[in-house]
């Protein structure tokens, strides 16, 4: 259930992202992109990492660009409330959540098995 969940969220997110930024961009294109990508140089890791600290995020606007991709956020969104709606997913995360707490970051006293057949009978009441 819990990588449902992750999915869940990750659609919402991405739909969300492309609803409230135009061309769903999160920040501004670097001129050295352009250069780099016209002389098809691969760039080293460290080049990357560089450049992902130059990159300014575009600040949203509020304004809504893609009302598709904003309804079907709210669709995700739905289904997310079910995850956390759910008696047994939310006693499996609060296990595994005091588990990490008592253990460090230990397993959660719930079985693997368990967990499969949660996220199982969950999926099929989606």
């Amino acid at each position: 259930m819990d990588i449902t969940r992750k999915f869940i969220q990750m659609g919402r997110t991405r739909s969300l992202r492309y609803a409230l930024r135009k061309g769903g961009r999160k920040y501004e294109p670097l001129e050295s992109e352009a250069k780099v990508t016209a002389k098809g140089k691969r760039k080293t890791k460290e080049e990357e990492d560089e450049e992902r600290k130059m990159k300014t995020e575009i600040p949203r606007t509020g304004e809504v660009y893609d009302q598709e991709k904003l309804n079907g956020a709210n669709v995700f969104e739905e289904y997310l409330s079910k995850c956390w709606e759910s008696e047994e997913y939310s006693k499996a995360w609060e296990d595994w959540r005091e588990a990490g707490k008592s253990k460090g970051k230990g397993k959660s006293s719930t079985s693997q098995e368990e967990v499969v057949a949660i996220q199982n009978r969950q999926v099929q009441n989606l």
